[in-house]
């Protein structure tokens, strides 16, 4: 019955039977104490409601206890049972179910079942308010070995943990940044030539790059590893301009975008040098607006960089100015776009078009001859 329909488990509530399974967990009897954990873990997934009064049953405690005690049978239950109480929507206020987020990592650093994994890594990525706990219990070392597990159950909640953990301060996303597989283990998602690249879903390249988007906000030093890599700006062109799934080119596109925002001019020169800039003057030309904006997001940073450094080394001739003629029309076209918000980047975007060819209105190949003056 447990089971069953939302009026079946409502009966069983209502008559306190959770209560008497809550006991049952402590027989002697494998077999008695495997099937409590399910009533408990079918009776959480059923509602919310249901979930926080054996939350306040002390389900959580009582099934901890006896995975400390019983066989590895029991301890898989166990965490199978605490995954459902803690993944059931709203998710429980962190401080509630935190006594079982240590062992919980515990075994997570030494389980190789990916069943187990992934209860455990989804239970993990629930709380980007405990990201720092979680990074002091020593599990980022499991969480970026694990993105080279065969299963997808194992990867995608891996990597919206790490996912969270880069959104956190700079010395949280370090932590990451310090693991010599993270980026090469990421990469090789991404890769449509490696063999699990070949494999992998769009789920899982979709948050590979939302990842890698807030490892791309980071200081230039941190984005280094990233934005100074041929061969990964090569992947995230490839992904933004070619994938077929819409979502992975819009995290691709992010990247990049995101990667331009706090590079240093010499970084950006690297990125327009490896296909950054043409990647950019291609998205302008997509049908998703999105996309649009992210690119000439992309174009403002790397325009005001070179504008920048320009300017602070007194130069006579601006740099990349042949690799800025393929996006000229493309950015004043998108002035007058129905979206205010395309229209709004484009028109900055094409103000420092200007500055950068020292030119205003239509531009034409004669107009290359007018270099800006500083």
């Amino acid at each position: 019955m447990s089971n069953g329909t939302a009026q079946q488990t409502q009966h069983l509530i209502t008559n306190e039977i959770p209560r008497y399974f809550l006991q049952l967990l402590k027989t002697p009897f494998t077999d008695i104490v495997l099937e409590a954990i399910l009533f408990i873990g079918n009776v959480v997934s059923d509602s919310s409601l249901f979930r926080d009064m054996l939350l306040d049953l002390g389900g959580l405690e009582a099934i901890l206890q006896v995975m400390r005690t019983k066989t590895k049978i029991i301890r898989d239950r166990g965490v199978w049972a605490i995954s459902h109480m803690i993944k059931k929507r709203p998710v429980p206020p962190f401080d509630r179910v935190k006594i079982a987020i240590s062992p919980l990592a515990s075994i997570f650093q030494k389980e190789t079942d990916p069943d187990v994994l992934s209860d455990i890594a989804s239970i993990l990525c629930n709380f980007p308010n405990g990201i720092q706990y979680i990074i002091d219990l020593g599990v980022v070392p499991a969480l970026v070995n694990h993105l080279n597990n065969p299963e997808t159950l194992v990867i995608v909640p891996c990597l919206k943990t790490l996912g969270n953990i880069t959104s956190g301060d700079e010395f949280q996303t370090r932590i990451v940044l310090q693991e010599p597989n993270f980026l090469p283990n990421i990469f090789r998602l991404l890769n449509y030539e490696t063999e699990i690249g070949k494999t992998i879903n769009s789920s899982v390249r979709r948050t590979a790059c939302w990842v890698l988007s807030n490892v791309a906000l980071g200081k230039s030093d941190e984005i280094a590893c990233i934005v100074e890599n041929s061969e990964y700006i090569k992947i995230l062109i490839a992904l933004a301009t070619n994938d077929t799934n819409s979502n992975v080119q819009r995290e691709a596109a992010w990247v990049l975008s995101n990667s331009t925002a706090n590079s240093s001019f010499e970084q950006i020169a690297s990125m327009i040098q490896n296909g950054v800039l043409n990647c950019f003057s291609d998205l302008l030309g997509y049908n998703m607006n999105i996309i649009k904006e992210i690119a000439l997001q992309g174009l403002m940073n790397i325009l005001e960089r070179i504008l920048a450094h320009a300017q602070k080394n007194d130069l006579t001739e601006i740099p990349f100015l042949v690799e800025f003629e393929n996006c000229v029309e493309k950015v004043i076209s998108l002035e007058t776009h129905l979206d205010e918000s395309v229209s709004a980047k484009a028109t900055i975007v094409a103000i420092c078009l200007n500055k950068l060819f020292g030119i205003d209105g239509d531009y034409s190949e004669s107009d290359n001859d007018s270099v800006l003056d500083t």
